[in-house]
């Protein structure tokens, strides 16, 4: 298959990148993550939070799911980085959690506290959502 592609390609030079993937960089476990749980909150609270563009210092409200990503990894998984100028906070890579360390004592900690107030962000069922991407993917390849 990749021969065939990088036959179809024009003559010239390309720059091709095959990296490692992390032992906990799977993409499955992040399909609910970012399309219920970080989608729900943007649309209903994001406007709540403000993003500060340290070079001009301009505010904004975060606008894409990764951008409530961001957000969400410096509140629930917060690291300090410690360098010859000072401390600063940022937050973690998920990547190096377990699944059960994600989905456990990350996602369902972000889920607990927006459901409730003064978010009061309605969460899809996780089993109904894995039903609808099931029947969805059922359609989609008759």
């Amino acid at each position: 298959i990749m021969a065939e592609q990088f036959g179809l390609l024009e003559q010239g030079r390309y720059r091709v990148v095959i990296e490692k993937v992390g032992a906990y960089e799977r993409p499955t476990r992040y399909k609910f993550y970012f399309g219920v749980v970080m989608a729900a909150i943007l649309e209903k609270c994001a406007d709540r939070f403000q993003i500060i563009n340290p070079r001009t210092g301009e505010t904004s409200p975060p606008r894409t799911t990764e951008d409530v990503h961001e957000i969400m990894k410096a509140i629930y998984n917060p690291v300090t980085i410690i360098t010859p100028k000072g401390a600063t906070n940022s937050g973690g890579t998920t990547t190096n959690l377990s699944d059960g360390e994600f989905i456990r004592e990350y996602m369902e900690a972000i889920m607990a506290e927006f459901s409730a107030p003064p978010y009061n962000v309605e969460f899809k069922d996780a089993d109904e959502w894995r039903a609808e991407m099931k029947a969805k993917h059922e359609f989609q390849n008759g």
